[in-house]
């Protein structure tokens, strides 16, 4: 059955999308969609995490992954829209938050994107990509202070030394 529809799904660009009649269809229904998405295959990912939805409307999780492929698909407004809904069905996941923050970033809000970097930090304070993402912003707000401590926070956390300094310089040259 897979192969059936890994076939239509190249013929016809689409993902088939079945009848999610039980939790044990969405569930498979949802790696199949996290397994598009970590493909680069965002509209179909969104396709299939939509049909979960429908399927399962209080589900944070598919939120989430709905949302990031929006992001990575580079539409921030709705990642932020399927963000929110996940932040209110589960308020405790600073993953969403993080997610969020990256988008507002995107949209170069960066007020609340270091609003989200620093709410998922309070809620996991060994977040080192979290501190990674909000030092950028401090550079980009002017608060080289701040980013000082959340480049050294990172650093400690374990976040690649090379890659978060170059994030950083990066970071200063579209400041100026």
């Amino acid at each position: 059955m897979q192969q059936f529809r890994d076939l239509l799904a190249r013929l016809t660009g689409r993902e088939f999308q079945p009848e999610l009649s039980d939790i044990g269809d969405a569930m498979e229904a949802m790696q199949r969609g996290i397994d598009a998405s970590d493909s680069g295959r965002y509209k179909a990912a969104i396709q299939i995490f939509t049909a979960v939805i429908s399927a399962a409307p209080n589900t944070a999780g598919v939120y989430q992954h709905r949302g990031s492929a929006f992001a990575e698909s580079g539409n921030h407004d709705a990642a932020i829209v399927d963000y929110d809904v996940s932040i209110r069905l589960t308020p405790s996941y600073p993953d969403t938050y993080l997610d969020r923050g990256n988008s507002y970033h995107a949209r170069n809000e960066f007020a609340k994107a270091l609003k989200d970097y620093t709410e998922a930090l309070r809620l996991n304070p060994r977040f080192g990509e979290a501190y990674a993402n909000r030092a950028a912003t401090h550079v980009l707000l002017g608060d080289e202070e701040s980013a000082k401590a959340d480049i050294q926070e990172a650093h400690s956390l374990g976040v690649d030394r090379s890659a978060l300094d170059a994030l950083i310089e990066e970071t200063r040259r579209q400041a100026n």
